[in-house]
């Protein structure tokens, strides 16, 4: 199974979380310096959260839309999330008062906000609608999931046909329709012929490569959602999310369909269709053998406790061998092991610590780590540097034994056929 995090969004010019701040306050300092005063108060308390809760807070894209959801005028009687107790207590707030102070500004960034993510997931698909094909998609999936299934795209692994991410954008699930490659998101039609989110989709069709959004998908149209049967409604799947969304959608609210991220509290994380999602999720962490992560932090702390149940479990009943502390040494020793959990991730060493502060210590004494940083496709090294970047990652995969020397040959005679217009004639894609 793959599981794929925000930092596998990144060449495609789709910020971090981090990242997607830092452009949103860029952008607003220019055209709404009167909602400065809200998000620089929200800052100033995500930043001192050390001193208020006793651990440190990032200010980053999932505060800062916990913060709002709590504080904006469609929140009325919810409880508020960890950052905003931050910010009450910096200002000696309660939570009446704070809403009285900060609603409708709150309210208004909100919804400003969500327009901004909107717009920078779907810079990539207008991209490629603009030239009249999703080529720059393909430029990157295409070579990264060929290497990952050991062959062509023409008849995916069993292995690599469940697919998680915590993305909201469409990047993945585009290329997918890009490539002809049958993709199960969940979606069914009910009776009534009404599109409708059912979790049982996903298993339904074995042949179909499964694409579970955990955190939601812009593609997903969330008005209510009344659980029956497991199915649930009112839910309404845009097949084509350009004609819907041509300009500014009316309203941005009704486009969301974002679940509980690390921030949001323990109420909202255990409503479904979140929890189902989550269920299935374990459930194939019991059964998979290869387990890639790419550009994922594991900050959410309901998909990092589900790592480390499971992986407590495995590790009992023999699948998984505790490696050494010693993140380089961890390729040659887990080659012969059956079970592997590969951590695709430009900075390894930063992720361990993070793993540490978590308490995540059976992931921290599992996981190999495999350093690679993906170019932007918008660069104009952008093919030298990802053949490079594929080079090193094939033969990191070979050396933890999930490729063999014949599995590379194989690799590079596919690259070779397909992608024959970005190499130099005599060349090939790994150099062999």
């Amino acid at each position: 199974m793959i599981l794929l995090g925000a930092g596998s969004s990144v060449p495609f010019g789709i910020p971090g979380m981090e990242g997607f701040v830092t452009r949103f306050l860029n952008q607003g300092i220019l055209l709404w310096p009167d909602l400065n005063e809200c998000v620089n108060s929200i800052k100033g308390a995500i930043d001192e959260s050390v001193t208020a809760i006793g651990f440190r807070l990032t200010f980053d894209l999932e505060t800062l839309l916990a913060v709002l959801s709590d504080l904006s005028g469609d929140a009325k009687k919810k409880p508020i999330s960890i950052p905003t107790a931050t910010l009450l207590l910096k200002e000696s707030l309660n939570i009446e008062k704070a809403r009285l102070k900060y609603s409708d500004k709150a309210t208004l960034t909100l919804d400003r906000l969500r327009e901004f993510i909107f717009s920078e997931c779907m810079q990539p698909i207008e991209n490629g609608k603009e030239k009249g094909n999703f080529g720059t998609l393909d430029w990157f999936y295409g070579p990264l999931m060929t290497l990952l299934n050991r062959t062509g795209l023409e008849n995916i692994q069993a292995p690599l046909r469940n697919i998680y991410s915590t993305n909201w954008d469409l990047c993945f699930k585009t290329w997918m329709d890009y490539t002809n490659t049958p993709i199960s998101d969940g979606v069914g039609i009910d009776k009534q012929s009404f599109p409708v989110f059912d979790v049982t989709e996903f298993d339904r069709d074995a042949t179909r490569t499964k694409y579970v959004a955990l955190h939601g998908s812009l593609d997903l149209v969330g008005v209510s959602r009344p659980k029956g049967s497991g199915i649930y409604r009112d839910i309404q799947k845009i097949s084509d999310p350009l004609g819907y969304f041509q300009g500014k959608p009316a309203n941005i609210r009704s486009i969301f369909m974002i679940y509980p991220l690390e921030a949001v509290g323990y109420e909202e994380s255990v409503k479904s269709p979140y929890l189902d999602l989550l269920n299935h999720f374990k459930n194939a962490l019991r059964s998979e053998d290869h387990i890639v992560v790419i550009g994922y932090s594991f900050r959410d702390p309901t998909i990092g406790s589900i790592f480390e149940e499971v992986i407590g479990e495995r590790i009992r009943k023999g699948h998984l061998r505790p490696l050494s502390e010693d993140l380089n040494s961890r390729k040659n020793e887990v080659r012969n092991h059956t079970m592997k959990i590969i951590v695709i991730n430009p900075s390894p060493e930063k992720l361990a610590e993070n793993m540490k502060k978590q308490s995540h210590a059976n992931l921290l004494q599992t996981f190999v780590p495999i350093k690679v940083r993906f170019p932007e496709v918008s660069d104009p090294e952008f093919f030298v540097n990802y053949k490079l970047a594929l080079s090193e990652l094939g033969k990191d995969l070979e050396a933890i034994g999930y490729l063999s020397s014949d599995d590379r040959l194989r690799i590079a005679k596919t690259l070779n056929s397909r992608y024959a217009q970005f190499r130099t004639p005599g060349e090939n894609w790994w150099g062999l």
